[in-house]
């Protein structure tokens, strides 16, 4: 079961044929600090499960949210990015799970966190 696909995934990353980086499989021919899409649910199905969203993906959804508002709180900017992923309420759960991106948004530096506040350069 699970143990055996994790014994194929660590022989396909040692061969370079997927990038595995945490929980999640990238191609690769894609570097995943390169990945700069994110994905909204197509009409009428539900938002992806947050565990299912690298955290790449969900800095991608931030970094949109703040080309439009130009400044947030950090957690206002989660809430916001969350919508933009298509969650339509954001609990508690989806909060802390989405926060992992903010690591990622900030290292690309094309913003920067002051006092909570997440600003777009």
């Amino acid at each position: 079961g699970r143990l055996r696909i994790v014994e194929c995934l660590t022989l396909m990353d040692r061969k370079r044929k997927v990038r595995v980086r945490g929980d999640f499989i990238w191609p690769k021919d894609l570097r995943p600090e390169d990945y700069r899409v994110f994905r909204y649910p197509e009409e009428g199905q539900p938002a992806r499960v947050v565990e299912w969203i690298p955290p790449e993906e969900a800095a991608n959804a931030f970094e949109q949210v703040l080309k439009m508002n130009i400044a947030l709180a950090e957690d206002d900017l989660v809430k916001e990015g969350a919508r933009m992923l298509g969650f339509r309420r954001v609990t508690s759960k989806t909060l802390e799970a989405l926060k992992q991106a903010l690591p990622i948004l900030l290292a690309r530096g094309t913003c920067v966190c002051e006092g909570g506040i997440v600003k777009h350069l």
